[in-house]
């Protein structure tokens, strides 16, 4: 009797239907997503850090970048319209004549059509590096990047006046090159950004909008070329997407608590642990 059960475990464990995932890799993913997400909605980016590494062990990774892409997308809506509201019924700030959110809860217009302009052309550039790329290698270098940078983030000033904006163009240009990739294309954009806006809650803005163009060019990449329409995806967004919109709503609360020296300091933690989870990953595969 327990012998049979035994033998049929794997079999009750399976998700009915057209989930490609058993019942506890979909716990998994609703577990880690939903602290990514919570990252997301403090920073303004940085799910795909979290949960690129950590569950590129339990599922494929193109059902994982598909996944990701639409969970990540919604998140950055959700910081986008939140940030505006927020300012907008902050009796502190003062609206425009307009009606609009304050200046300083808008994203930077100028850093974003720096960045945006050369994103595209990474990211077109990494549609044809993706499928003979040498994955492994290439995770390995981003990793020891991101935990080298992070952690001497950590430990440095603050610089006292603002990186040339020239550095945009590299920044624009390996953040939509790293995004198509690895689905993680964030950090080019955050370590540029972080070092150009002095006021948190316009940082916070510019992160978030430019982490949203980068997902919306990765979303028709990936819809062009049929990614999206893979079997199970989705059903399982249909569980995922209301965890990561929690998430997002608990860390834009928390965020309101930190200054932006404190955000830096979050920003640094979160591209040290990233680069050692990459490095993880790449020993475990």
């Amino acid at each position: 009797m327990s012998g049979a059960l035994l033998s049929s475990l794997p079999d009750l464990l399976a998700v009915p239907g057209s989930l490609p995932v058993s019942l506890p890799v979909l716990a998994a993913c609703v577990v880690v997503m939903s602290v990514a997400s919570v990252v997301f909605g403090m920073s303004g980016f940085g799910a795909s850090l979290i949960t690129v590494p950590l569950l590129s062990q339990l599922m494929p990774l193109p059902l994982l970048l598909s996944m990701t892409v639409a969970t990540d997308l919604l998140s950055a809506c959700i910081v986008s319209v939140t940030t505006r509201w927020r300012a907008r019924v902050d009796p502190g700030q003062a609206a425009g004549a307009d009606g609009r959110a304050p200046a300083r809860a808008r994203a930077d217009r100028a850093e974003l059509l720096r960045l945006g302009s050369t994103a595209v052309l990474g990211a077109a550039l990494g549609v044809t590096l993706l499928v003979g790329l040498p994955r492994e290698a290439s995770m390995f270098a981003l990793g020891v990047f991101l935990l080298g940078y992070g952690a001497w983030s950590l430990h440095a000033r603050l610089p006292d006046r603002p990186l040339s904006s020239r550095w945009a163009w590299p920044a624009g240009f390996s953040g939509g090159l790293l995004g198509t990739l690895f689905g993680i294309g964030g950090p080019p954009y955050v370590i540029y950004l972080s070092r150009r806006i002095i006021d948190r809650d316009r940082l916070r803005a510019t992160i978030a909008t430019i982490v949203l163009i980068s997902l919306l060019v990765r979303f028709l990449v990936f819809m062009a070329a049929g990614l999206l329409f893979q079997p199970g995806l989705p059903a399982m967004l249909v569980v995922l997407l209301p965890a990561c919109a929690l998430g997002v709503l608990a860390g834009g609360r928390l965020v309101e608590r930190l200054s932006r020296d404190r955000l830096l300091r979050v920003i640094a933690m979160l591209l040290t642990v990233s680069g050692a989870l990459l490095l993880a990953r790449v020993a475990m595969s």
